[in-house]
């Protein structure tokens, strides 16, 4: 069902067990290649959380980037050693300098969220991630440029990694199944931040929305689900209906509603996310 919809039924305590609610974030160009097909062939209604700092864009997300460049990167310098904003990264890759099969292989099956690195360059790409997480966007561009300088590459956008367009994004809320939600404009870690920089982020994002869309913006995801009660307060002063973080729990009348739970669901075979649903619905 629609997002707002499952919402308003825990709220109201009528919600019907089982309920499902499908959500999208950050605002790649595969919500409108990939996903929007599939979900108008089977009319399956769906919430985007976009960031529109790089809607219409020939710019890669940082941490896409970083991926690349850290863990794919053909021929790195053997030593790196970073300091940013105080804090220094000093690690040597050794043989793992040149890449190779093996370690292309090992770093496709590596699931950084769940597992522990299992290469050099897997420790490097998750100690710098780390690091420019929580900066703000200007010293993670300077970051970057640093990486960039230091791997001898230039800065450059693959078309299946970028944002969508603003052609994209406005004809993908013309679906009326479709929900548009905010997401920030530059994809902070708020809870890192000020409260009067989150205000801007999240209420610049929501103004660009609406302009791009025509539509009004009701709900709000946190970027990497991180979040303080500065910004649930952000959420409740401007208005929105409802805010989403990445904590995995179920929605239910009691669950408060600036911080609604959501289950990440990753590249799994058929049965895997099947049993998935029955263990998240319990």
């Amino acid at each position: 069902m629609p997002l707002p919809e499952l919402i308003s039924g825990a709220k109201s305590g009528k919600l019907r067990h089982g309920s499902i609610a499908i959500t999208f974030d950050d605002g790649y160009a595969d919500n409108f290649l990939v996903a929007k097909p599939l979900l108008e062939q089977y009319s399956l209604p769906a919430t985007f959380f976009v960031a529109t700092g790089n809607i219409g864009k020939a710019k890669e997300f940082w941490w896409d980037e970083l991926e690349e460049l850290i863990l794919y990167g053909t021929l790195l310098p053997a030593l790196a050693d970073f300091n940013f904003c105080g804090q220094t990264i000093k690690r040597g890759l050794g043989e793992e300098a040149r890449l190779h099969d093996g370690l292309v292989q090992k770093h496709q099956l590596w699931n950084a969220c769940l597992e522990t690195p299992v290469t050099e360059r897997c420790m490097l790409f998750l100690e710098l991630w780390q690091a420019i997480k929580p900066l703000p966007v200007a010293s993670q561009l300077q970051c970057m440029q640093e990486i960039r300088t230091w791997a001898g590459a230039s800065a450059s956008a693959r078309a299946d990694i970028i944002s969508m367009s603003v052609s994209q994004l406005s004809a993908l809320a013309q679906n009326p199944r479709f929900e548009i939600g905010a997401h920030t404009v530059s994809h902070p870690a708020l809870a890192y931040h000020s409260m009067e920089v989150q205000k801007q982020e999240i209420s610049q994002n929501i103004a660009e929305l609406r302009t791009y869309t025509g539509r009004e913006i009701q709900l709000l995801a946190y970027p990497y689900g991180n979040y303080n009660y500065q910004t649930e307060r952000v959420a409740e002063e401007i208005g929105l209906f409802a805010a989403l973080t990445t904590e995995e729990h179920a929605i239910s009348k009691r669950s408060p509603v600036y911080r609604l739970g959501r289950f990440q669901v990753a590249d799994w075979p058929q049965e895997v996310f099947a049993g998935k649903l029955k263990q998240w619905s319990h």
